[in-house]
């Protein structure tokens, strides 16, 4: 050790930064990220949905990770704030998700605000428990999911998912962002959002209208369907917008007693060239949700 506090030896080397940064950007969207999915990686955005019991989506944020993992308490966050500025005061009892989503610290969180968590350790497709994933929680979370209530209260959440973004996708052909940046994606997603919360109240006020009129004329045939609205068009910007589809699909879910505040989260990703409203040439950047 020297006098001075250092030990013996050659002093290490000032740090010089190199002329050119190591790694790479995308100069269409440098706010996306390569993210992984389930097949391969997508320059793009973690966009991610939560809906009530009736499939009403009630907070929409985008993100840049990969994964669900500490996504949880964030989007149970949203949602409560989202309520309480429609006046809502009543909140979720039970969150359901699946286990990309497990956090134990945000779940005990979550549990500590009054509302259960319905979470499996395990992922469907892995036969048998996690290794080092026994005892404590995680044992005591197999036996809840594996009672007739609480088993009964997860099989919803495939349900109540799924045909959001089914009808999101498939449906309305919203397979992509439109913008780039990741507040103007956030935008747009939630601009979606609201959209499906539009059409889902015409829905249900053209069924109770058509019910209190009575019957009306036969509905048309699927295939008399398929042929009144065309798949394809000779725009060059409809093809833009249908030139790639979403990929896989993971979420939670909420319950609620009254019905009213139940809440789902989907995990999802845009799979597809991003574009800008201009409808210039398709960009490299790709919105993954």
């Amino acid at each position: 050790m020297r006098s001075d506090g250092h030990p013996l030896g050659r002093r290490p080397k000032p740090y010089k930064p190199p002329e050119q940064p190591a790694g790479k950007i995308n100069l269409t969207d440098p706010d996306s990220r390569n993210l992984k999915s389930s097949r391969l990686y997508v320059q793009g955005y973690n966009a991610q949905a939560a809906v009530d019991e009736n499939q009403i989506v009630l907070a929409a944020e985008v993100t840049v990770d990969s994964a669900d993992f500490g996504h949880l308490e964030p989007m149970v966050d949203a949602v409560q704030s989202e309520l309480e500025q429609a006046g809502v005061k009543e909140k979720p009892d039970v969150v359901l998700a699946d286990a990309g989503y497990w956090h134990q610290e945000q779940m005990e969180n979550i549990v500590g605000r009054g509302i259960q968590v319905l979470i499996p350790p395990d992922a469907a497709t892995r036969k048998g428990a996690r290794p080092g994933w026994d005892g404590g929680p995680y044992a005591f979370m197999r036996r809840v999911l594996a009672t007739e209530h609480g088993g009964g209260l997860y099989r919803k959440r495939q349900a109540l998912v799924e045909p959001v973004f089914a009808d999101t996708k498939f449906n309305r052909r919203l397979d992509r962002f439109l913008r780039r940046g990741r507040a103007a994606c956030r935008s747009e997603w939630r601009l979606i959002a609201a959209t499906h919360n539009l059409l889902k109240l015409h829905r249900h006020t053209l069924q109770t209208a058509g019910a209190e009129e009575g019957p009306g004329p036969p509905p048309r045939s699927p295939q008399a369907h398929r042929h009144a609205i065309p798949r394809k068009h000779s725009c060059d910007s409809h093809r833009r917008m249908r030139s790639s589809a979403f990929g896989g699909v993971r979420g939670f879910c909420f319950s609620s007693r009254s019905g009213v505040v139940g809440v789902v989260a989907q995990h999802a990703r845009f799979r597809g060239c991003e574009r800008v409203a201009t409808l210039a040439p398709p960009l490299r950047a790709r919105a993954q949700l």
